[in-house]
């Protein structure tokens, strides 16, 4: 799902979420901090993104999801 996100926010792109999922086995580690070793995403912008990703989930859960639609 987080994976799918930073796609969908032109963060990553699906062969890099691939090489990521197949490395996250190897490493034992998170998917963020995982595309952070491989290089495809800094620390620092890691933080923001999980921060943005739960809000995004929490207001999918309430509902609104308005503030999410590309215009």
């Amino acid at each position: 799902m987080f994976g799918e996100f930073l796609i969908k926010k032109g963060k990553i792109v699906p062969e890099e979420l691939e090489k990521g999922l197949a490395t996250q086995r190897d490493l034992n580690l998170p998917i963020g901090e995982t595309l952070v070793q491989l290089g495809f995403i800094e620390m620092g912008e890691l933080d923001m993104l999980v921060s943005e990703f739960i809000a995004h989930k929490a207001d999918e859960l309430i509902g609104d999801d308005s503030i999410w639609e590309e215009k």
